[in-house]
């Protein structure tokens, strides 16, 4: 008989800090391979760019790229670069860590749109060689506008998440 259930493990704070990255794999890929979807939350960026912002507090919260090894070794489906440390070390650095034809920005009223949109495209033609944004054929920059916490825009930021 077939089950109708599907197991989610939803894990925070993902990012280690010391090598071998290996061991941090040994240990949790039993786990997670029980579960039929695995999420992360990543709490650093994948970079050898960028700059410490002024406040951040995240001297911690940028790691050599190789480091991102640890979200397939242990087999995550999803991966989220929601965190107060993503910008720590400037958009650049978070450039390098994600794919951004996979990130949707959400905005209100008050974001300068258009120095988004023309500061992403800039950082897009010096990514690292290493970025996963290297080998994209063109930038791409998606927004999504909300003015308030209503039903409807919830529906359509996750149906726009959705096509990400």
């Amino acid at each position: 008989m077939a089950s109708n259930t599907v197991t989610l493990f939803g894990v925070g704070d993902v990012g280690p800090l010391h090598e071998p990255i290996a061991a941090y794999s040994e240990l949790a890929k039993p786990a997670l391979a029980a579960a039929d979807i695995r999420f992360g939350q990543v709490e650093r960026v994948y970079s050898d760019r960028g700059a410490l912002q002024l406040h951040s507090g995240g001297a911690h919260s940028r790691v050599k790229p190789h480091m991102a090894s640890v979200f397939t070794d242990c087999g995550f489906d999803v991966v989220s670069l929601a965190s107060n440390h993503a910008m720590d070390w400037g958009a650049d650095a978070m450039l390098d860590t994600i794919d951004l034809r996979r990130v949707v920005f959400v905005v209100d009223r008050t974001t300068d749109r258009g120095f988004l949109e023309r500061e992403l495209l800039r950082l897009w033609s010096n990514v690292a060689a290493d970025s996963p944004n290297r080998s994209a054929p063109a930038p791409a920059v998606r927004l999504f506008g909300v003015s308030g916490p209503t039903a409807a825009e919830t529906r359509a930021l996750v149906a726009h998440l959705a096509a990400a």
